[in-house]
C-alpha cells in the first residue's frame, strides 16, 4: 500500500541515496585509474579493465537471481545489505596493494550493483503512488549520476589533499552516513512478495530491453572507466580537469534522465525514445575521438555532455519500459533480469577496450567498439517499435 505524501518523499530520498551510494565502485575505479596504474607496482592499463569485469560479472551473476530472492527480505535488511556491501568495496580498494585487493574490490562492488535497481524499484512500486511512481523513479535515477558529479569534483582534490587511500576512506564514510539517514524511511516497508513468479515469466515481454541494455552498457564501461584514462594520456588535460570532464558527463546524464522520464511519462513510448537517444549519442563518440586532433578542451567538453545525456541516461528509460511491460508481483524479478544483461554488458565493456587499448592505443579501431554497440542498441529498439506497429496492424 503506498505511503503518504510526507513518506513518499522521504522515500524517494532514501532510494535517491541507495542509487548513489550503490554505483560508487565503479566511478572510483574509473577516477582513480591514473594513481592506481602509477602508485601500485601490479596494476597496468589492462588490470584497471580487468577489475570493472570483475565488478560487473558479479553484479551480472548475483542479479540474475537476486530479484526474487530480495522479494522475501524486508526493505531495512535490504537496504542495508546495499549500503555495507558498498561500504566494504571502498574499504578493499583503499587498502589495496595487488590484483587480490581490486578483485575483492570488483565482487562487494558487484553486489552491491546487483541489487540496486530490484531493491529500489520493488519500493516505488511498493510505496510510491502511481502517479508519482515516473517521477520518483526518474530522481532515484539521477542517484547515480549526481554520485558521478559529486565524486568528480571531489575525488580528485581529495587525493591531492590527503592521498588516494585516505580520500577513498572519506567517501566510505559518507556510504555509513547516507545509510543512518536513509534507513529511517524504509525500515517498516515490506517488499510485496512475488509470489511464485519465475525469471522466465518476468523476462517475457522486455526482452528487447535487456538487448539493448547489453549493447549500450558496452558503450558506457568503456567512456565511464577509460575517459579520465583517455583524457589524460592521449589528450594531456590534468586529473583535475579530466574529473570534471566526468562530472560534465555526470551533470548532463542527471538532467537528460530527468527530461527523458518526463517526456515518457508524457508520450509512453520508451522503445522510440531509446532508439533515438542511441543516435543522438553517436556525435558525441566522434568528438572524443577526434579530440586529440583538434582544441581537445573544447572537443572531450562538449563530447561529454552529449554522451553523458544519451550514454549515460538511456538506463531511466529502460527502468520506466520494465515498469510498463510487467505486472506489480513481477517487477523485482523483471529488473533483476534487466539488471543482469545490463551488466553483462558492463562486464565486457571496459575490458574489450582496454585490451584494444594496450594493442592498438586510443586510436579510432579503439573507437569503433563503442559506436557500433550504441548503433546495434538503436536495431534493438526500432526493432521493438516495428513489432509493436505490425501487432497493431494486425489487431485491426
Amino acid at each position: 500500500m503506498p505511503l503518504g505524501a510526507g513518506r513518499q518523499v522521504l522515500l524517494t530520498g532514501a532510494l535517491f541515496l541507495a542509487m548513489l551510494v550503490s554505483t560508487l565502485s565503479e566511478n572510483l575505479i574509473g577516477l582513480l585509474a591514473p594513481v592506481l596504474v602509477e602508485d601500485v607496482e601490479t596494476i597496468t592499463e589492462s588490470s584497471i579493465g580487468n577489475a570493472a569485469a570483475v565488478l560487473f560479472l558479479t553484479a551480472a551473476v548475483v542479479a540474475r537471481f537476486s530479484g526474487r530472492l530480495l522479494d522475501e527480505i524486508r526493505a531495512g535488511r535490504a537496504m542495508t545489505l546495499l549500503f555495507a556491501t558498498a561500504a566494504l568495496s571502498g574499504l578493499a580498494l583503499a587498502t589495496t596493494g595487488s590484483l587480490l585487493g581490486l578483485t575483492v574490490f570488483g565482487l562487494l562492488g558487484g553486489i552491491a550493483l546487483a541489487i540496486n535497481n530490484p531493491v529500489t524499484n520493488r519500493l516505488v512500486q511498493a510505496g510510491i503512488t502511481q502517479q508519482r511512481r515516473g517521477l520518483a523513479l526518474g530522481l532515484k535515477q539521477t542517484g547515480v549520476k549526481v554520485g558521478q558529479i559529486v565524486l568528480g569534483l571531489s575525488l580528485p582534490m581529495l587525493v591531492l589533499a590527503v592521498g588516494w587511500r585516505s580520500a577513498t576512506v572519506l567517501v566510505v564514510a559518507g556510504i555509513v552516513l547516507a545509510l543512518l539517514v536513509s534507513l529511517p524511511a524504509v525500515r517498516s516497508l515490506p517488499i510485496i512478495s512475488a509470489g511464485a513468479t519465475t525469471v522466465a515469466q518476468a523476462r517475457a515481454g522486455i526482452r528487447w530491453v535487456q538487448g539493448y541494455a547489453m549493447s549500450m552498457a558496452v558503450a558506457q564501461s568503456a567512456i565511464t572507466t577509460y575517459l579520465t584514462l583517455y583524457a589524460v594520456q592521449v589528450v594531456g588535460l590534468s586529473l583535475a580537469r579530466a574529473g570534471v570532464l566526468v562530472s560534465i558527463f555526470a551533470i548532463t546524464a542527471t538532467l537528460a534522465r530527468l527530461a527523458w522520464v518526463a517526456i515518457a511519462d508524457r508520450i509512453g513510448r520508451p522503445a522510440l525514445l531509446l532508439g533515438g537517444l542511441s543516435l543522438l549519442s553517436l556525435p558525441g563518440l566522434g568528438l572524443l575521438l577526434t579530440a586529440p586532433a583538434v582544441d581537445g578542451t573544447l572537443a572531450m567538453t562538449v563530447g561529454a555532455a552529449v554522451c553523458g545525456a544519451t550514454i549515460g541516461s538511456w538506463n531511466v528509460l529502460a527502468q520506466f519500459a520494465v515498469l510498463s511491460s510487467v505486472s506489480p508481483a513481477r517487477v523485482g524479478s523483471a529488473t533483476g533480469a534487466l539488471q543482469s544483461s545490463f551488466m553483462l554488458g558492463m562486464a565486457a565493456g571496459a575490458p574489450a577496450f582496454g585490451w584494444l587499448v594496450e594493442r592498438t592505443g586510443f586510436s579510432p579501431w579503439t573507437w569503433l567498439l563503442p559506436v557500433a554497440l550504441a548503433s546495434t542498441s538503436a536495431g534493438f529498439a526500432f526493432g521493438q517499435l516495428h513489432r509493436t506497429r505490425r501487432n497493431r496492424g494486425d489487431d485491426r
